[in-house]
């Protein structure tokens, strides 16, 4: 089959292995893919590399103004890879972020999340609003960080094709963020 242009991650992977260690930041998109068994989000129970929920109760319930604080936040995440169809790059996910995007959810907690709630010894009992978010295994999504040689991968070298894997790893002031 005949490319006009080299698919993204294998042009981004000829930049890194040309730019030294420094990397090259790049915004990537294909699906994400584990390695090994995948993180399970706790209120859904969906397969992912990354979650993150947060739980807010009302200060005062019984007062017509809401007034919502923090009860409990909590997420993990596991490192995964990102496949374009050309190649596939590790993503380092301790510094991944998820800008805010779910909305909350009232009126009922989920079971699942009123189980987390009572093996950490929290109250269940007022009003609250919650949300999670999740990468999920299989899912599209964009990363945007730093791409550096994975010397940890060696792929096949061949006529202008790339001697290590790809990394994708977090600039020095910031953090990785998956769209």
């Amino acid at each position: 089959m005949f490319f006009r242009k080299k698919p993204k991650l294998l042009r981004v992977g000829a930049l890194v292995e040309r730019g030294g260690s420094g990397g090259v930041r790049v915004r990537l998109e294909g699906i994400a893919r584990v390695s090994k068994s995948p993180l399970t989000s706790p209120v859904h129970g969906r397969p992912c590399v990354k979650w993150h929920f947060e739980v807010e109760r009302d200060a005062d319930p019984d007062q017509e103004q809401e007034s919502w604080s923090r009860h409990v936040e909590d997420e993990s995440r596991i490192d995964f890879f990102l496949d374009d169809g050309s190649g596939i790059a590790r993503v380092l996910a301790a510094k991944v972020e998820m800008p805010k995007r779910a909305g909350w959810q009232r009126g009922y907690l989920p079971e699942r999340l009123v189980d987390v709630l009572a093996q950490r010894g929290e109250s269940v009992a007022g009003r609250f609003r919650w949300r999670e978010q999740v990468v999920r295994e299989n899912e599209s999504i964009a990363v945007i960080g730093v791409a550096r040689v994975d010397e940890s991968v060696t792929a096949s070298a061949g006529y202008r094709q790339m001697t290590h894997g790809v990394l994708i790893d977090a600039p020095d002031d910031g953090w990785i963020v998956v769209e």
